[in-house]
């Protein structure tokens, strides 16, 4: 459909004058007010063994140390997204906790 259709075409022609000049800055407006959180690239992880000794006691703690890589949304419109690294370490009970949590929102994600 033709929103323009019953217009003048010398008011046709200024109003896409004025969209065509302000649509970069409406842009810009949108992309500032726009929530959105950063997007998952990739993941990597590796096992850490953490070891201490004495006389008395030997220990040794297994941990996972995660790194999620993730992509910003750019606060610009011609800007390319920054890509940034979060780094966290979970013991085998905290790894527990949380797989359990990402299974309860895969069964919601599931039923939808």
């Amino acid at each position: 459909s033709n929103y323009l259709g019953n217009i003048n075409p010398k008011l046709k022609e200024l109003i896409v004058k004025i969209v065509e000049f302000y649509l970069p800055q409406w842009r810009e407006a949108t992309l500032n007010t726009q929530v959105s959180l950063p997007h998952l690239q990739n993941i990597d992880w590796r096992i850490d063994i953490k070891s201490a000794s004495d006389k008395q006691t030997r220990m040794s703690v297994p941990t996972v140390i995660v790194q999620l890589q993730v992509e910003d949304t750019p606060t610009k419109i011609t800007q390319e997204p920054a890509t940034r690294n979060i780094n966290f370490e979970l013991s085998k009970d905290a790894l527990e906790v949380m797989l359990e949590g990402l299974q309860q929102i895969k069964k919601q994600l599931d039923s939808i």
